[in-house]
């Protein structure tokens, strides 16, 4: 994607955009530009997919895993203190999420 591109890092070549985030801990980074909890305005899409890479401690790969839209709006969550959205990396997110690639 273009440099400065909000929430999108990667544009297939048949036009998906996609997010891409990454984390060593629970929680993934923050996605800016989305309605505020309060907003009663319709969500429009920002991106067709999610892919989260997770490293352990170590920084070693452990997985990358996709998700959809759909499912991004089911799991994101609000974090009130710096005005955004991140995704809580939990068992129910990589077990509903497509396993792109995995050390075990």
């Amino acid at each position: 994607a273009p440099a400065g591109t909000q929430n999108i890092d990667a544009i297939s070549r048949q036009g998906a955009r996609y997010s891409i985030k990454s984390t060593s801990g629970k929680l993934t980074s923050v996605f800016y530009g989305l309605n505020d909890p309060e907003s009663v305005d319709e969500e429009k899409q920002k991106f067709e997919y999610v892919i989260i890479v997770i490293f352990s401690e170590n920084f070693e790969l452990e997985k990358i895993i996709e998700i959809d839209w759909k499912q991004f709006l089911s799991l994101k969550r609000w974090h009130k203190t710096i005005r955004g959205w991140n995704i809580s990396v939990t068992k129910q997110l990589i077990e509903s999420s497509k396993i792109i690639w995995s050390r075990k």
